[in-house]
C-alpha cells in the first residue's frame, strides 16, 4: 500500500462533551488569531502582578486510558495508510448490539440502507460502539473524529462509522486507515506540543492611534488588547477543547505597572490587556503542564 507519513495527534480518552470556552475572537473553541474588536472590561480592577489560576473542571475520563486499556499507550509518531481492515466484522456487530441494547440512540424508522439507521446522538453512538468492543476484549475508543480499535500495540484501525447525512455507515466504506504502531490511547499531555499566547485584536481610547499588528507582541498605552492562549499539536494545529479541557493558569511578570490584565468573562483562555506605561512584560499560560508566553511590550 502507498503509505504517507503522518503524525496522529488525537486524544484517545473519552472526554466530557460540550464546547468549552477556549480562546479567540468570534467564539472559536480553540482560540483565535484574527483581528477584530476587543472586549472592554466593565470595571477597572487594581493592577496585579499575578493572575490567579482559573479553577475549572477537567474532562471526565471514560475510555481506554493507560489504566483501562491493558495493552498500554499508543504513540504520537505513527504511520497511517489505507490498507486492509482487521476488525470490520466486529465493528459492524458492535453497531448491531448497540442498536439492540440502546435503541434510543437511533431512529430505526429512518434508514439510508439496510440497518443504516439515523443516529440521534453521535457522541453516544461512537462511545457506545467503542464500549461494546471493549466488552469483546478490544481496546477501542472515539478520538472525536473516528472509531479506533486495536488488539495489540503493533497497529490499530480507524473507522468512520457515520456518513455525513447522519446515518450509520457499515462495511468496507467505514474503514479509513491502519496506523502502525498503534496511535492510542494518549493523554492530553502527549498531544499538546505548545501553547501559543498572542494578541488577536486591539481598541484604543484615542481612535486616531494605529494599533500594531497582532504578531508584533506590542500594545500601545491607553489601548486594550485581547490575548488568547491556544494549545497546539506538533503540526501547529489547534487542539480540540474537549481534549485539553478548560483548566488554565495565567501568570504575569513585569518590573513595574506597565500593563493591566483583566478577565474576559466566560472565556478562561482569553485575557484583556490594557497598556498603562511603556515597558516590557511577560504573560504566560499553562495548560496540562505545558507553558507558553507572550513576551510583550507596551509602547507609547
Amino acid at each position: 500500500m502507498n503509505e504517507t507519513r503522518v503524525r496522529v495527534l488525537r486524544l484517545s480518552i473519552v472526554v466530557a462533551v460540550g464546547a468549552f470556552g477556549c480562546g479567540g475572537g468570534g467564539g472559536s473553541p480553540t482560540g483565535g488569531t484574527g483581528g477584530g474588536a476587543v472586549a472592554t472590561p466593565a470595571a477597572t480592577p487594581t493592577p496585579a502582578t499575578v493572575v490567579q489560576p482559573t479553577p475549572t473542571p477537567t474532562p471526565t475520563p471514560g475510555g481506554p486510558t493507560t489504566s483501562t486499556c491493558p495493552l498500554g499507550k499508543g504513540t504520537v509518531d505513527t504511520r497511517c495508510a489505507r490498507g486492509t481492515p482487521s476488525f470490520m466484522a466486529d465493528v459492524d456487530a458492535a453497531i448491531d448490539q448497540l442498536a439492540a441494547e440502546h435503541p434510543e440512540i437511533f431512529d430505526t424508522r429512518d434508514l439510508a440502507g439496510p440497518r443504516e439507521y439515523k443516529v440521534k446522538d453521535v457522541d453516544a453512538y461512537y462511545r457506545g460502539v467503542a464500549s461494546v468492543l471493549r466488552t469483546k476484549g478490544y481496546c477501542a475508543d472515539y478520538d472525536l473524529v473516528e472509531l479506533q480499535v486495536k488488539n495489540s500495540n503493533d497497529f490499530n484501525d480507524q473507522y468512520d462509522i457515520l456518513i455525513s447525512q447522519g446515518y450509520v455507515r457499515r462495511g468496507a466504506g467505514s474503514y479509513r486507515s491502519t496506523c502502525s504502531p498503534a496511535a492510542f490511547p494518549l493523554d492530553p499531555e502527549d498531544v499538546i506540543a505548545q501553547v501559543r499566547v498572542a494578541f488577536f485584536g486591539f481598541r484604543c481610547l484615542d481612535e486616531s492611534k494605529t494599533p500594531p499588528r497582532n504578531g508584533e507582541g506590542k500594545i500601545p498605552v491607553d489601548c486594550f488588547g485581547n490575548v488568547t492562549a491556544s494549545p497546539k499539536n506538533r503540526e501547529g494545529h489547534d487542539i480540540d477543547s474537549r481534549i485539553h479541557g478548560e483548566q488554565i493558569q495565567w501568570t504575569l511578570s513585569q518590573e513595574d505597572r506597565y500593563v493591566r490584565v483583566d478577565d474576559q468573562e466566560g472565556v478562561p483562555f482569553n485575557k484583556v490587556l490594557f497598556g498603562l506605561a511603556p515597558g516590557h512584560f511577560s504573560l504566560c499560560a499553562t495548560v496540562r503542564g505545558i507553558q507558553g508566553c507572550l513576551n510583550g511590550e507596551v509602547i507609547p
